[in-house]
Parts: structure tokens; C-alpha cells; sequence
């Protein structure tokens, strides 16, 4: 089962901010920092219950964790 992945809107401005920070110090990072907060989050959007459920979560919406 596939996700669709979409942030928080105050998530979002963080991440545009950022993107323009890195590339503010050198162009092409902010592209690269982006590529790889995707690579990190992909895989739990692609197959969500492959991760535990968050210790000490005990309610909905389910939060899972890596480690």
C-alpha cells in the first residue's frame, strides 16, 4: 500500500525555508537536502506497518518509528 505524502503546512514552510537557506550558501543544496528528506521518508510512506509502533503510543493516528 502506497501513501500519498504530504506535510503539515507549518512543516512545509520549514522545509521551503530551509531549501532556501542551503541554497542561499552555495545553489543545488537546498535541492539536495530535499532529495534526501525524501529518500529518508519514502520507504515509511511505501510500507508503513514495516515499522513499530511508536513505545508508549496508544492511540490513533498510529506513529511508528524506525528504532
Amino acid at each position: 500500500m502506497t501513501l500519498d505524502l504530504d506535510f503539515h503546512p507549518e512543516a512545509r514552510a520549514e522545509l521551503i525555508a530551509d531549501v532556501d537557506w542551503y541554497d542561499g550558501r552555495e545553489p543545488g543544496v537546498g535541492e539536495r537536502f530535499v532529495d534526501a528528506v525524501r529518500s529518508t521518508i519514502e520507504p515509511a510512506v511505501d510500507d508503513p506497518k514495516a515499522w513499530a509502533v511508536l513505545p508508549g503510543w496508544d492511540r490513533e493516528p498510529v506513529v511508528r518509528s524506525k528504532g
